[in-house]
């Protein structure tokens, strides 16, 4: 027998018995999860008495190390926690585990409470598991940084996206000032395919293989594809199919004769293959498999760096390769000339897959090869090029003088890159602390690849990439670095937006990007330039939920005087239309940013676009991005997404006790008499940007029933039929602090109210779910056909009494059919 099918025989034996094993519940977080503190208060503002300290922050949780910890200072007095969306998406979670800290074992939790949603990380959640963790609350002290032994199991068959765990009672309360945990892994039965071998995306260096999988929790059998061609094993093609496979046979040998590839493995091919998990009994399946690949490199040099025709490339590179299959020695040939590289001989051989270049030249090309040999055979490389920065380009920065972004810019220049350490401000007149600033570019990107982007940050930062939001890292912590999950991104332009605040102490910004075949570095001036193109899209890219008489609005490119509309519900149409096609809009003048698209359909997907226009610049039009949303499935009050400084401020439209002075045509309002007060003067769009309930505002209400007997905000509908496609109930969200007097809610609708339950629904600290069946207004009265008027208010409408103060988020108001009631609501 050969050794090679000795070695096949002994590893499928392997993993024939290895597949009898049930596989074991798997952790659905990971390190760079969205996490909340529970309360989310924050870092400790001093004292003992609230928040967490700047090293022990709520993301260590879940960071996979027993070396950090999480502390909530208020653990000893009440039940605190933490929230998590795991970016693996929706998982059913049947198991935990704790990990205890370093020291102090009085604050170690004893209880656990573990709840989920799928509205979004604010709620609302259900409870889904509670009971004691033994080995904490045993007689003996658990040892320190030591996870739990006895099993914390329970039946749960329901998906969530977000997770809620609460640590009631901690071992000794009173002699604790905190609770703390090092780690928490929430466990899962897998229903899909799982750790596959070879690894995903792994380099493999055969021209056989072995593909194995860990067999989902309730799979009977396995339908597997495998193909050269991404598309075929996507879609399923006939042609990729490779068999469906018992229970036991978890494992496809590929490359021999009488298998799948007969031939052998192809040097130079990337392949692709999925595992469909089959129960027949389950009505849930099949549940479809990811698509894994692997790569059985070329014999030649491959994947260069920098890349293959790139561009705007330092004047500092170096080159770097990746070796072909079996190669043992590499000979590199450099030129500003193809010929001369295309045709050298003769050069010196060396081991390292990277090679020194001495420094280059503005706005050059440069062209080398590398020749592999393997000890027995030479193979020639391609000839790759690249081309150097000209040692323009750069990204536009506007430095505010506040926290919030707020106002006019106090200055705003090009900057090469975002490479900074300040050890006091950026520069007068802007101070040492509290002040912002927010980066805006078109990012040109070469070559098709899976980039990944990082913020080094000392403050709090955003980053988004085509307006989409990709970290958000809104907060005051020591320097830490934030990357993003890979993003699979097309050469062409796109959009770059950076928003950093220094709080206190030192300020800190860089910004990084790598890709699979970039190593990480900071995004340096020749992809950056300033923004072209149409940005910061409303409704934001991707949302959801959106109201059906949504107008369309945008912050128009750096140098356009017109602006090219195009719409539809065709995203492939949109994309490719031109001023000939349906989807083309017309145009729009420079300060008129605007677009309505008329009445849009329940629960539908619409797609835009806008080309910015000058026609003094050659290079014009710049065409945007498609950006998408989804109409509500609702009817939608207010999402509170539309309001901004400017001409949409929140107190015109909500109109509260304090008022309003005269602007443009309306006259001045003198309050409604009631002790609210709407909005925050202190943020970039006098809304609240932080605690949301969906997408990137809520409306904030300051009551103060000291001075009035109630605190409302009344907004106008104009004759509104709430009862539309079969609408049953009108639901609104809300969230106070704990700080607040307590005091009930009601809402009006023609002025007849109806009140919360809760007579502390003010002191609601996470977002509170309010549903009230319209036959409550009809039975008070109410034509809810027919309705001119929503209010919200804090106090008591029917019995008013003096009262307290406090503060109020409101968001998400909508009225929802019946079958709907339950359903998600939030972007």
């Amino acid at each position: 027998m050969s050794k090679k099918l000795l070695l096949f025989v002994i590893i499928v034996s392997t993993l024939l018995l290895s597949s009898m094993a049930m596989a074991q519940g798997t952790d659905v977080t990971a390190p760079g999860d969205i996490v909340q503190g529970v309360p989310n208060d924050g870092l400790t503002t001093g004292g003992d008495d609230n928040g967490w300290p700047p090293n022990e922050i709520p993301p260590n949780g879940f960071d996979d190390q027993i070396l950090t910890k999480f502390l909530h200072f208020k653990g000893n007095v009440e039940s605190t926690g933490l929230r998590v969306t795991p970016a693996m998406g929706p998982t059913v979670v049947t198991g935990l585990t704790f990990t205890t800290a370093n020291d102090a074992v009085e604050r170690d939790p004893v209880e656990y409470e573990l709840s989920g949603s799928n509205d979004s990380i604010e709620g609302p959640y259900t409870l889904i598991a509670e009971g004691p963790i033994v080995d904490f609350a045993g007689s003996t002290e658990w040892p320190r940084r030591t996870i739990n032994e006895t099993p914390i199991q329970f039946n749960n068959t329901v998906s969530y996206k977000h997770y809620q765990i609460m640590f009631p009672t901690i071992r000794t309360p009173a002699s604790a000032n905190s609770m703390q945990v090092a780690e928490i892994e929430l466990l899962m039965r897998i229903f899909k395919a799982s750790e596959p071998a070879p690894a995903n995306k792994a380099i493999y260096e055969d021209t056989w293989a072995t593909l194995s999988w860990t067999k989902g929790h309730d799979a009977v059998s396995h339908d597997v594809y495998m193909s050269e061609n991404l598309a075929d094993v996507a879609n399923s093609a006939p042609e990729a199919f490779q068999g469906n496979l018992d229970t036991l046979t978890t494992y496809l040998v590929v490359g021999f004769a009488g298998f799948p590839i007969p031939d052998g493995l192809v040097p130079g091919t990337t392949y692709y293959w999925r595992v469909d998990e089959i129960n027949n009994d389950n009505p849930e399946s099949p549940w479809v498999g990811d698509i894994w690949s692997f790569t059985v490199p070329p014999r030649i040099a491959w994947k260069p760096t920098p890349p293959n025709g790139g561009q705007y490339i330092g004047l500092d590179a170096d080159l770097s390769w990746r070796p072909g299959w079996g190669a043992k020695l590499h000979t590199v040939y450099f030129g500003d000339n193809f010929d001369d590289v295309n045709s050298a001989t003769g050069g010196v051989s060396q081991i390292a897959t990277s090679y020194s270049l001495d420094p280059l030249e503005l706005n050059k090309t440069y062209y080398w090869r590398v020749d592999e040999s393997d000890g027995r055979q030479a193979y020639i490389g391609d000839v790759w090029s690249f081309t150097t920065t000209d040692g323009g380009g750069g990204i536009k920065g506007e430095y505010f003088a506040n926290e919030t972004l707020a106002g006019t810019p106090t200055y705003t220049q090009i900057d090469p890159s975002v490479d900074f350490e300040w050890a006091e401000s950026p520069g007068l007149p802007l101070q040492n602390d509290n002040w912002s600033v927010r980066w805006t570019a078109d990012l040109n990107i070469l070559v098709d690849d899976t980039y990944t982007f990082s913020v080094n940050s000392e403050g709090g930062t955003r980053l988004w990439i085509d307006d989409v939001m990709i970290i958000d890292m809104w907060v005051s912590w020591v320097a830490t670095k934030y990357a993003s999950v890979p993003l699979d991104m097309e050469s062409g332009v796109h959009s770059l937006r950076l928003e950093f605040v220094d709080f206190d102490r030192n300020a800190i910004q860089q910004l990084f990007w790598s890709s699979t075949s970039m190593a990480e570095q900071i995004i340096p001036a020749g992809p950056l330039q300033p923004p072209l193109r149409a940005q910061r899209s409303n409704p934001r890219n991707g949302g959801v939920d959106v109201k059906h008489t949504q107008i369309l609005t945008w912050v128009p490119g750096d140098n356009a005087s017109l602006h090219q509309v195009y719409f539809g519900a065709d995203e492939e149409a949109v994309k490719n239309a031109n001023t000939a096609s349906p989807e083309y809009k017309g145009s729009k003048e420079l300060g008129d940013e605007s677009y309505d698209p008329g009445l849009l359909e329940w629960n539908t997907d619409y797609f835009w676009r806008i080309d910015e226009v000058n026609d003094l610049n050659p290079a014009s039009p710049w065409v945007g991005a498609v950006w998408s949303f989804k109409a509500a499935n609702f009817l939608v009050i207010d999402d509170f997404e539309d309001y901004d400084i400017g001409n949409t401020e929140i107190w015109w439209f909500w109109k509260d006790g304090l008022g309003y002075g005269a602007h443009d045509d309306e006259p001045a309002y003198p309050g409604n008499g009631t002790g609210s007060a709407v909005g925050d003067e202190g943020t970039a769009s006098y809304m609240e940007e932080t605690i949301v309930h969906g997408g990137g505002k809520s409306m904030p209400v300051y009551y103060n029933n000291t001075i009035a007997k109630n605190s409302e905000v009344e907004l106008t509908l104009g004759g509104l039929d709430l009862t539309k496609n079969g609408c049953t109930t009108l639901k609104i969200w809300f969230s106070g602090i704990a700080e607040n007097a307590a005091d009930t809610l009601y809402v009006t609708l023609n002025g007849i109210a109806v009140a919360n339950a809760d007579p502390a629904a003010a002191q609601a600290t996470d977002w509170t779910e309010w549903d009230i069946p319209l036959q409550a207004f009809v039975d008070k009265g109410v034509d809810v056909t027919n309705v001119n008027s929503i209010a919200i208010g804090i106090g008591d409408k029917t019995n008013a009494q003096f009262g307290g103060t406090g503060t109020m988020y409101f968001d998400d108001i909508g009225v929802h059919p019946l079958l709907q009631n339950r359903l998600r609501f939030g972007r």
